[in-house]
Order: C-alpha cells, then structure tokens, then sequence
C-alpha cells in the first residue's frame, strides 16, 4: 500500500452562484458518479487502488466498517480506480477491499478525526478472494488532499490533561499558532459565563474575536463577542479540531480559526461513568487583607452513559445508539471586597481628612485680574456648611450605604462579605440511527442553565443572574443508489443572559420620593410599574445601583445543505448554509449619576476638588439613563459554494473552489425604529 505526498492547492472565490446552481444540476442528472458528501463536523477517505503493475483497478469494492458501532459501507472505485467517502464520523475503522481475481487486502484499525481527509491508496495482487492480505499499521498518516493547518486534541488530552473547572478552551493552546489573548470584551468570559479557567485566544495572529465556535459543525457563537454559547461537558467531547487555515471552499465567515467539537455517540457496547471534584477551604490558606479564610465550599460532579437503543421488540445493536451526559457545578463562596465608605462626619460635611482644597462652587465668579477665567472661595479647613449640603444626597447615602467598620487594612473602612452563590447544571442527549442501507440520522440537544446571586458592589446590594443557553442539531444524510449523496442539517443556538440588581429592604419608589429623583430618570420604563435606585459613582468610595439587563446574545437558526459525488478524479461538492443573525439586548431600566472632582476644584488650576464634596452639594458632572429595547441584526448570513477536489495525477492533487458569502449591513432597531 502507498500514498500520495504532494499537492497544489488553489481557491478561487468569486460571487459565482449561478455557476455554482448550473453546477448542482448537471450533476444530479449524471449516471457515473459514485460516492458520498462532507459535513464541518467529519472526515473524509479516499485512495486508488491499483494492481502490481500500476493499472487502475474499476470496480474493486471498497468497505469501511466502523469497528465500535459495526456499521459498514461498501463502495465501488470508478473507472479511474478512486475511491471517496465522505462524511464519515470521526472514530476507529477498518478498511477492506475486494475483486474477483484478486486477493483481498484489509487495513487494520486507524483513527479518522474532525476535518481529517486521510488518504489510503491498495496495490492488490493476484489471487482468490479467499486470499487476504492484512495491513497491520497505517504509519503516521499526511494530510496530502488538502493543504489545511490545524491540529486536533483527542479524547485522551481532553480527559487526562488536569483542567480547573474542567473548561476545554484550556487546551486550545496545545495547538501551533494559538496564543493566550485577553480582550476587554470578551477577557471575562461575558455572557458565556464559563465555569473554571478558560480562555478564548488568538489563532495565527488574527484578533480573539474573529474566531467560530462550532459543536458538531452547528454554530456555537455568542455573537460579537466569539466565545461559545454552550460549554460542553468535558466527558461528552471525543475530539475538537482547532483550525487555523483551510483551503476548502464549503469553509467561510470567519478570519480567525475554527474550533470544531465534536460529541460523543453510542456503541454497540454499554459504556458509562462518573465524577465528582471536590474543593472547600479547608486546606486554604488565608488570603493576605482578611482575618479569616474564605469560605469555600464547590463540588462539580456528572457522569454519562451510552450504548445501544434497546427497547421491547427493537435491537439496536448495529443500528441506532444513544449517549447522555449531565454534569452540576456547586460553588458557595463570599464576595470578601475591601472598600472606601463615607464615615458619619464627612456626610455631615467635614472632609477635613482629604488632602487636597475642597472649592465652593457657588462662590465661583469672574476673576477681575484674569479675564475670561473663573475663581472660587475654598472651604475653611473643608468643611461644608450645612446649608449647601444637597439633604436628598445625604438621605440616599445613610440610607443604603453601610455604615464603616475596622477591617484591620489602612485605606479601607468597609468589607463585603455577601453570600456568591453558582449553580449550574448541563445535559446532553443524542440519538443516532442507521435507517437502512441509504439513510442516517442523528439528533442532539445540549442545554445548561445556570442562576447565580452575590454582591452588586457593596453589602446591601444584590446582584441576581439567570444565565440559559442551548445547542441543537438535527442532520440526515441520504445516499441516492450509492452514487450521490445529500446531508441536509438544522441547526440551533440560542444564549440568554438576564441580569437584576437590586438593594435589599428598601422601597425604590419610597426612597426615590425622598431623595428627590425626576420620576422620568428613575421610573416610566418599558417595564410598567417598574422605580429603580440609581447608581452613584463617587470614585474613591464605593459604588453601586439597581439594573436590569434582559440579553438575548445568540438567536441563531441555520439551515445547510451538501451534495456531493466522485466522478473519475473528480471530488466535486456544493452546498449552502443559511443562518440568522441576531443579538437583542434591551438595555432596559439602568440609570446612574457620575461625581468627579472637577465640580469643587479650583478652575483655573485644575487642582483640589473632591468626588465626594460633589456627590455632598449634588453637583454631578454626568448622568446615563437606558430605556430601550435594542435589537442588533445583520438578517441572515448565507453562504454557497461548489469546490473540486482533483487528482490529475497519483502524487497532485488541486483543490479547486467557488464560495459566495452574502453579509447584509448591519442593522439596529430601538423601540421597533430602525436608527441603522
């Protein structure tokens, strides 16, 4: 047996779509073409078998047995001696072929993984076909078909390798050109809420967030941001591909890399397990500014079992198999915040502590030796008259602030020891079933939910998250009389992110009252009935407010189809893939106040001031209300492409290809108008 290891790899891609249309007709109707198609979530296999003296061997059957599972596919070469399967599941198989007059040759088990298109060239020698002439060892396979770069982590990295919090980003540094990168947007994981480390990095120089998140080849974007919408659990994953280049035209959208996972499914034998990861505070050392330990208690526990579909009167052995998966995180731990607050005397006005000139700004007047300049009184030893207290400020502070305490640290008056609690619980489920010779099917779900409550900044203030998302796929795959097929693909990604803060105990439309807020800044939203406590920024001093957040950060439908055929040296494939694209994210019922020091600061030095003297004389130097509800849509992002893989010659192979990826502009919709 040999194999090719060259080849010359050319894309073209031109907004060509009716070539592409004449294209799938013109194959549809042709008699002479002999094998399968391609999904993102697969791999390929072909090879040109031969006899002893170089000769093209035509219709030698060719079977492919997947050695777990036991279901097989025969397929003849063509006239020009080529074999090609597509689509083909990433796992362990065999090969076998056969001819009358020959003896049969047979390729001992061999790993075929995500995106892999492997080449396995027979010479058969004369002989019965009773003759067999085993292959033991495949070598060190190279990707000579394609001239894609990536690398893909198995199952054994992916459940050996220790990861905190079992997150498989982890481990998508392992692979060549990829680099840890933290960006603003997306450092913190936001909205995918990930549990463990993690990381969303940057492949071949690109920005992270140019990359595509892909779970059995269905889109698993948070859109803008380019994390995923759905974690998988760790023990459901059989392999990922980090793609950082491909030169296959049914690939597009994307700058970055593409990092393809692909999930467990069943076998014809019953396999199953479980864990549990246990950490609490026990053996924690005491963290350098508090007097006690953090109270830690987490436990992440799951397991998964898959196999067979057995029923009464269904065997599913050979057939149709199942794999199920769930995985709960628990993690009880506290906020342990150090913080500024104001102390009693500086809400009565004496900020004689504070190092720098506190300024009247209602002395401010013309300064007769300077024209066009402005001067004002500083405050006798910083203290503030009562009279120019703004008494709604002062009410608001001794209301929701708490009250200073010793915390042992200088600088700090104030600790936050609010409860954070997480619980997250993920289930996967998929079926998989061989419906005859010329169909196959297979549907999953995954879904993880996830509600977490802690501090919204300060003791007192809560901070309440509902997190929801899910992955669903459904493919069927249709072979046409063993000559063409078509896979036909639904998919499903949806990320819901919703966000509360509110203060404890305290009426919001009460304390509003009081204070003196405009009921047009802190009620009257789209919410009816709904008063909200706004946020004081005082920097230097805590700070915190009421809001709510209602995100909808992927609401992804997609629809592709693939059809593909041998003919000769020819691989010919075309498809399309149409999705929706849409990120809505009411901003709905958040306003907050912002002091600086410039309000009581000398005008024309720039100097003293203090953001707290502000906030005391209710001179703010901005204010931010959102009451919307803001819809980002870019439509649907469709993409068609037709590609030609062509062997010309047993050591060249040309990929030829024609992709047209239709992106409208982008559009926004406030409150139903369209404002882009």
């Amino acid at each position: 047996m040999s194999r090719s290891n060259s080849s010359l790899i050319m894309i073209f891609r031109p907004a060509l779509v009716a070539a592409i249309i004449a294209l799938v007709v013109g194959l549809i109707s042709s008699p002479r073409l002999s094998t399968a198609q391609i999904s993102n979530a697969s791999a390929s296999l072909n090879g040109t078998v031969t006899d002893t003296t170089g000769a093209v061997v035509p219709k030698a059957a060719v079977t492919l047995t997947n050695v777990l599972t036991g279901i097989s596919q025969t397929l003849p070469t063509n006239d020009a001696g080529r074999y090609v399967f597509l689509d083909i599941p990433p796992g362990s198989y065999s090969l076998r072929v056969s001819k009358e007059g020959f003896a049969t040759t047979r390729q001992s088990q061999f790993a075929l993984v995500v995106n892999q298109t492997a080449t396995f060239d027979f010479v058969l020698s004369i002989g019965s076909t009773t003759q067999t002439v085993n292959v033991e060892s495949a070598g060190v396979h190279v990707e000579n078909s394609t001239a894609e770069l990536g690398s893909v982590i198995q199952s054994q990295e992916v459940n050996d390798l220790p990861l905190n919090g079992r997150n498989f980003t982890e481990l998508l540094t392992l692979s060549p050109g990829v680099s840890p990168i933290s960006s603003d947007q997306n450092s913190s994981g936001w909205p995918a809420q990930p549990i463990g480390s993690f990381t969303f990095p940057s492949v071949n120089g690109q920005t992270n967030r140019s990359n595509m998140f892909l779970l059995d080849g269905i889109n698993n974007n948070a859109s803008f941001t380019s994390t995923y919408a759905v974690q998988p659990i760790l023990d459901d994953v059989q392999e990922f591909k980090v793609q950082s280049h491909n030169d296959e035209a049914q690939f597009g959208g994307v700058l970055g890399g593409i990092i393809n996972v692909v999930t467990k499914a069943g076998t014809n034998q019953f396999h199953g397990d479980a864990w549990e990861f246990l950490r609490n505070d026990a053996l924690d050392t005491r963290n350098f500014f508090f007097a006690s330990r953090v109270p830690l208690k987490q436990n992440q526990f799951g397991g998964t079992i898959g196999g067979p579909v057995i029923l009464p009167g269904h065997n599913g052995r050979d057939k149709t198999f199942f794999f199920a998966s769930y995985e709960g995180f628990r993690n009880h731990t506290a906020a342990q915040r150090l913080y500024v607050v104001p102390t009693p005397a500086e809400l009565n006005g004496d900020l004689s502590t504070v190092g720098s000139p506190i300024y009247n700004p209602f002395s401010t007047r013309p300064d007769p030796s300077n024209p066009g300049q402005f001067i004002r009184d500083p405050f006798p030893n910083n203290q503030i008259p009562a009279q120019f207290l703004n008494q709604g400020m002062v009410h608001y502070a001794k209301t929701l602030f708490p009250a200073p305490v010793n915390t042992g640290f200088a600088g700090f008056n104030g600790i936050d020891n609010t409860p954070s609690i997480i619980r997250q619980d993920e289930a996967s489920l998929r079926f998989d079933g061989n419906l005859g010779g010329r169909d196959r099917l297979y549907v999953r779900y995954t879904g993880v939910s996830q509600p977490s409550s802690g501090s919204g900044g300060f003791a007192g203030l809560s901070s309440n998250v509902y997190f929801h998302s899910y992955n669903l796929a459904a493919n069927w795959t249709h072979t046409f009389g063993g000559s063409a097929v078509l896979q036909v693909t639904f998919g499903r990604n949806s990320m819901q992110y919703n966000a509360l803060n509110r203060f404890k105990s305290v009426s919001a439309a009460q304390l509003d009252q009081q204070v003196g807020f405009n009921s047009d800044f802190v009620s009257n939203f789209i919410f009816p009935g709904l008063t909200l406590i706004p946020q004081m920024s005082i920097p230097g001093y805590l700070g915190g407010g009421e809001f709510i957040n209602d995100l909808h950060a992927s609401d992804v439908y997609e629809y592709k189809a693939d059809f593909s055929k041998v003919h000769g040296r020819h691989t010919l494939q075309m498809g399309a893939d149409l999705a929706t694209n849409r990120f809505q994210n009411p901003v709905v019922c958040l306003c907050s106040t912002t002091f600086c020091s410039f309000q009581t600061s000398n005008l024309e030095t720039s100097v003293g001031g203090n953001a707290l003297a502000s906030f005391l004389l209710g001179l703010p130097s901005s204010s931010f209300r959102g009451n919307e509800n803001i819809v980002d849509s870019a439509g649907w992002v469709d993409g068609f492409y037709f590609q030609d893989q062509w062997h010309p010659a047993s050591r060249l192979t040309l990929n030829l290809g024609l992709r047209y990826d239709l992106n409208p502009a982008h559009s926004q919709r406030r409150d139903g108008v369209s404002v882009a």
